[in-house]
């Protein structure tokens, strides 16, 4: 099955290098009406006149560090000429998802403890 397609793939490139007098053209045509067709652009039409900020704190900052921070970036955010509106959230990443978690309580491994025990590996 491959092989029929390469096959049929090659063949018909090699005919329109043969003719590239008509497949050129044609090419040409063709590449032109979907390039009317597609968006010229990177961003669709809704995201063109938005951008997003990450603030991000060390690991423990307070929820108060973390607003005052977020509101400094809004402020010089809003300098920005043709500015008009600017949304703080604080505590999420809107880039990120959610809010990092705090790794798992760490176990004691002293010896004699059910954290040193064979059978309690894996749980």
């Amino acid at each position: 099955m491959v092989e029929k397609v390469r096959d049929g793939y090659a063949g018909s490139v090699g005919r329109m290098i043969r003719r590239a007098r008509v497949s050129m053209p044609v090419f040409a045509g063709g590449a032109a009406c979907l390039f009317r067709a597609a968006p010229i652009g990177f961003l669709p039409l809704e995201d063109k006149d938005a951008f997003f900020v990450n603030v991000q704190l060390p690991a423990g900052a307070s929820l108060a560090r973390t607003e005052a921070a977020a509101e400094r970036a809004s402020a010089m955010v809003r300098e920005v000429e043709g500015v008009t509106n600017v949304i703080s959230v604080a505590g999420f990443s809107l880039l990120g998802g959610a809010p990092p978690t705090p790794p798992p309580p760490s176990r004691s491994s002293r010896p004699g403890t059910s954290a040193s025990r064979p059978d309690f590996a894996g749980t």
